[in-house]
C-alpha cells in the first residue's frame, strides 16, 4: 500500500503567503512581531498537516488508499492514460475527500480554519 506524503504547500498556502507578504511589507504595514506570529502560524499549519497525514497513512483512509493502489496497478501501468484517468477518477476523488476531511479535523484541533489560517 502507498504511503502518502503531506503536501504542505497545498494545505498551508494561505498561511505561507501571509507570512511572505508580511516580510515584504515589514516596514510599511507590519511590525516584526506580526511577522513572527505569522511565521508561527505557518509552523502550526504544517505541523497539523503532518499529523493529519500520519493518521491518514496509518488508519485514516486505508480503504481509499488501498483502492487507489489497486486501481493504479490495474489501469495505470498500461500505455493508455485515458483508461487510467477514467477508471481511477472516482477512487482518487474518494481519497481526496477523505484526506480533506482528515486535514480539516486536524486544522480544527489546532484552532485553524479550513485553509490553514488561524481561527479568530
Amino acid at each position: 500500500m502507498k504511503i502518502l506524503s503531506p503536501p504542505l504547500l497545498q494545505f498551508c498556502k494561505a498561511s505561507r503567503d501571509a507570512a511572505q507578504n508580511c516580510r515584504k511589507q515589514i516596514d510599511n504595514s507590519f511590525s516584526n512581531q506580526d511577522c513572527i506570529l505569522l511565521d508561527k502560524n505557518v509552523v502550526k499549519c504544517e505541523s497539523a498537516v503532518k499529523q493529519a497525514f500520519q493518521h491518514i497513512n496509518l488508519r485514516g483512509c486505508p480503504f481509499q488508499i488501498k483502492a487507489l493502489t489497486l486501481c493504479e496497478d490495474e489501469w495505470c501501468h498500461l500505455q493508455d492514460p485515458k483508461s487510467c484517468t477514467k477508471e481511477c477518477s472516482a477512487v482518487r476523488e474518494a481519497l481526496s475527500s477523505c484526506i480533506q476531511q482528515q486535514v480539516s479535523h486536524y486544522f480544527e484541533r489546532s484552532d485553524l480554519t479550513t485553509n490553514g489560517t488561524p481561527a479568530v
